[in-house]
Protein backbone atom coordinates (compact mmCIF):
# COMPACT_ATOMS: atom_id res chain seq x y z
CA UNK A 1 0.00 0.00 0.00
CA UNK A 2 1.11 3.26 -0.81
CA UNK A 3 1.93 6.10 1.90
CA UNK A 4 -1.73 8.46 0.69
CA UNK A 5 -4.18 5.40 0.43
CA UNK A 6 -2.15 4.05 3.97
CA UNK A 7 -2.91 7.63 5.77
CA UNK A 8 -6.77 7.13 4.36
CA UNK A 9 -6.81 3.90 5.82
CA UNK A 10 -6.02 4.37 9.29
CA UNK A 11 -8.37 7.77 9.22
CA UNK A 12 -10.85 5.51 8.01
CA UNK A 13 -10.50 1.99 10.40
CA UNK A 14 -7.44 3.16 12.48
CA UNK A 15 -4.50 1.29 12.88
CA UNK A 16 -4.07 -2.45 14.94
CA UNK A 17 -0.66 -4.11 16.16
CA UNK A 18 0.23 -7.56 14.46
CA UNK A 19 -0.46 -10.05 17.14
CA UNK A 20 3.29 -11.30 17.07
CA UNK A 21 4.62 -7.50 17.96
CA UNK A 22 5.68 -6.06 21.50
CA UNK A 23 5.11 -2.61 22.12
CA UNK A 24 6.28 -2.15 25.43
CA UNK A 25 6.85 1.12 28.20
CA UNK A 26 7.84 2.22 30.99
CA UNK A 27 9.20 5.51 32.88
CA UNK A 28 12.55 4.13 31.44
CA UNK A 29 11.03 4.36 27.25
CA UNK A 30 9.39 2.34 24.05
CA UNK A 31 10.81 -0.86 23.01
CA UNK A 32 9.69 -2.37 19.97
CA UNK A 33 9.86 -6.32 19.58
CA UNK A 34 13.45 -5.78 22.09
CA UNK A 35 14.42 -2.73 20.35
CA UNK A 36 14.45 0.58 22.36
CA UNK A 37 12.85 3.60 20.31
CA UNK A 38 12.85 6.61 20.32
CA UNK A 39 9.78 8.67 20.31
CA UNK A 40 9.67 12.46 20.02
CA UNK A 41 7.19 13.94 23.28
CA UNK A 42 4.42 14.85 21.33
CA UNK A 43 3.82 11.06 20.24
CA UNK A 44 4.49 8.97 23.77
CA UNK A 45 0.65 9.63 25.06
CA UNK A 46 -0.39 8.25 21.14
CA UNK A 47 2.16 5.18 21.18
CA UNK A 48 1.51 4.26 25.15
CA UNK A 49 -2.54 3.87 24.16
CA UNK A 50 -1.32 1.58 21.30
CA UNK A 51 0.97 -0.18 23.49
CA UNK A 52 -1.65 -0.54 25.94
CA UNK A 53 -4.86 -1.37 23.54
CA UNK A 54 -2.91 -2.99 20.86
CA UNK A 55 -4.57 -0.66 18.40
CA UNK A 56 -5.17 2.98 17.39
CA UNK A 57 -8.99 4.37 16.69
CA UNK A 58 -9.35 6.49 13.39
CA UNK A 59 -7.63 9.49 13.01
CA UNK A 60 -6.43 11.71 11.48
CA UNK A 61 -3.12 11.11 11.88
CA UNK A 62 -0.31 14.21 11.75
CA UNK A 63 2.56 13.83 9.19
CA UNK A 64 5.12 12.48 12.11
CA UNK A 65 2.47 9.54 13.40
CA UNK A 66 1.55 8.63 9.67
CA UNK A 67 5.04 8.31 8.44
CA UNK A 68 6.14 6.24 11.61
CA UNK A 69 2.78 3.69 11.50
CA UNK A 70 3.71 3.23 8.14
CA UNK A 71 6.83 2.45 8.37
CA UNK A 72 5.89 0.05 10.96
CA UNK A 73 3.24 -1.65 8.49
CA UNK A 74 6.10 -1.92 5.68
CA UNK A 75 8.12 -3.78 8.83
CA UNK A 76 5.12 -6.28 9.30
CA UNK A 77 4.40 -4.73 12.68
CA UNK A 78 1.28 -3.37 11.96
CA UNK A 79 -1.61 -1.98 9.24
CA UNK A 80 -4.39 -0.54 9.13
CA UNK A 81 -7.13 -2.37 11.51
Amino acid sequence: MKPKAFARAVARAGYALDSRTQLLFSEAGFHLNGEAIELPAALRETIAELAHRRRLPPTEAGPALTEMLYQWYCDGFGAPA
